[in-house]
C-alpha cells in the first residue's frame, strides 16, 4: 500500500545547457545529450536533435530519468528556453512555458522551426547553446509504507485456536472469525466434532490467499485492489464473509466503466445480480459482445447472461435497421431476424 504526499514549495530556478556544434549541418542530426543534473530534487537530462524529415528544425527534449521502480512521482515546472550563439549573445531565441508536468510517462518536447532560428540570425553552421532554466513549482511523491498485517504465525492474547493451512500453523481467534464468517461460525460453534479441537486443518486453500481474507476479517489495512479482488472474492465466497463480498462488489462497481468485460464475468460468477445488470447496460455495441465472446472468461458465463447478451445484440441490430439513416426496410422486434448477419454470428452463442 502507498500514500501520496505532495509539496508545493517552489524551488529556485536553475539551468541545464547543451552545446550544438552546428544548427543546420549534419552534426546535429544525431541526438545529443547533456550530463544529468539535479534541479529541485529531480534529475534532468536535456537532449537536442534534428531529424532527416525536418531538416530545418531542431527538437528539444527534457526528461526526468528517475531510478527504475520510482513510479509514484510527478512535478510541475516552469521552463525558460534560450538558444543562442555562444560567440554573440545578442543572436538568440527565447521562449517561456509554464506549468509543464513531468512524470514517469510524460516529458517535455519542443520543436523550434527553421524559420524561427533564421529570424534570430542563427545561420547554417553556426554553433548554438541550448539552455533550459527549470523552476520546480510543485512536486508529489509516493511515500511507501508497509501494509499493517496481523501476525498469525505467533500466539497472541486473543488467539484460542490454530488453523493449519498448507502445513503452516496460524493462531487465530474463534470469535473474531465467527463474527464475520458464517463458515467459521458453523465450524467453531456448530455441531461438528472439530469445533472443540485446538488445531483444525483448512484444506484446498493457498496460504497466501487465506492470509488476504484473514487480514480483511481482522480489520487490518489490507485493501481491495485490482490485483487482489479476484482472490478476495474467491476467499470471501469460500468462507461466506458477506461484509467483505459487499466491499468487493463496491470496488468492482467503480471499476466497471473502464473494465466492464472482466467486471461482468466476476459479477456473474459470484451472483452479484445488480452489478451484472449494470454491466450488461454498459454493453452498447455488438463489437463489445464480440470482444467478450472471444475472451477466456466467456465460457464461464451463465446461460442466463449469455442469453441476455444475445438478445441485446439482436435489439441493437434491430435499432440499427430502423435508424432513420438506414435506407433498408424497417423491421419490428416481432419479425424474424434469423437472416441477419448479427443473428447468424451469435445464434450459436452457447459454446
Amino acid at each position: 500500500m502507498t500514500s501520496f504526499s505532495g509539496d508545493v514549495t517552489e524551488h529556485s530556478e536553475e539551468s541545464i545547457s547543451l552545446l550544438i556544434p552546428g544548427v543546420f549541418d549534419g552534426s546535429s542530426r544525431d541526438k545529443m545529450f547533456s550530463p544529468t543534473k539535479t534541479i529541485g530534487g529531480f534529475p534532468w537530462v536535456l537532449s537536442v536533435y534534428r531529424s532527416s524529415a525536418h531538416k530545418s528544425s531542431i527538437f528539444i527534449t527534457l526528461k526526468c530519468p528517475m531510478k527504475e521502480g520510482s513510479n509514484g512521482w510527478k512535478c510541475l515546472s516552469n521552463l525558460r528556453i534560450r538558444i543562442e550563439n555562444p560567440h554573440d549573445s545578442f543572436i538568440s531565441h527565447s521562449v517561456y512555458m509554464s506549468d509543464i508536468r513531468f512524470d514517469k510517462d510524460t516529458h517535455f518536447f519542443k520543436e523550434i522551426h527553421g524559420e524561427t532560428l533564421l529570424r534570430a540570425n542563427l545561420f547554417d553552421e553556426d554553433p548554438a547553446v541550448v539552455t533550459v532554466w527549470i523552476t520546480v513549482k510543485e512536486e508529489s511523491r509516493f511515500r511507501a509504507r508497509e501494509v499493517q498485517t496481523f501476525d498469525f504465525f505467533s500466539p497472541s492474547k486473543i488467539s484460542d485456536v490454530v488453523l493449519i493451512v498448507e502445513g503452516k500453523k496460524l493462531h487465530v481467534s474463534r470469535q473474531i472469525l465467527a463474527l464475520r464468517s458464517a463458515f467459521f461460525e458453523t465450524l467453531f460453534y456448530g455441531d461438528f466434532k472439530e469445533s472443540m479441537n485446538s488445531e483444525i486443518n483448512i484444506n484446498d486453500v493457498k496460504l497466501e490467499e487465506f492470509l488476504v481474507i484473514a487480514n480483511l476479517i481482522y480489520g487490518c489495512d489490507q485493501e481491495i485492489t485490482g490485483d487482489n479482488v479476484e482472490i478476495v472474492l474467491k476467499m470471501a465466497d469460500r468462507f461466506d464473509v458477506k461484509g467483505i463480498l459487499e466491499k468487493a462488489e463496491d470496488f468492482l462497481r467503480r471499476q466497471a466503466t473502464k473494465d466492464v468485460k472482466n467486471v461482468l464475468c466476476l459479477a456473474d460468477q459470484y451472483g452479484m445480480n445488480s452489478l451484472r445488470d449494470d454491466c450488461i447496460k454498459k454493453v452498447t455495441s455488438p463489437e463489445m459482445v464480440r470482444d467478450l465472446k472471444n475472451s477466456t472468461n466467456y465460457s464461464n458465463l451463465s446461460e442466463k447472461t449469455k442469453d441476455e447478451l444475445f438478445n441485446k445484440v439482436i435489439t441493437m441490430a434491430i435499432d440499427l435497421k430502423n435508424s432513420p439513416k438506414n435506407p433498408r426496410k424497417k423491421i419490428s422486434r416481432g419479425d424474424s431476424y434469423s437472416s441477419s448477419s448479427y443473428s447468424s454470428h451469435y445464434s450459436n452463442h452457447r459454446y
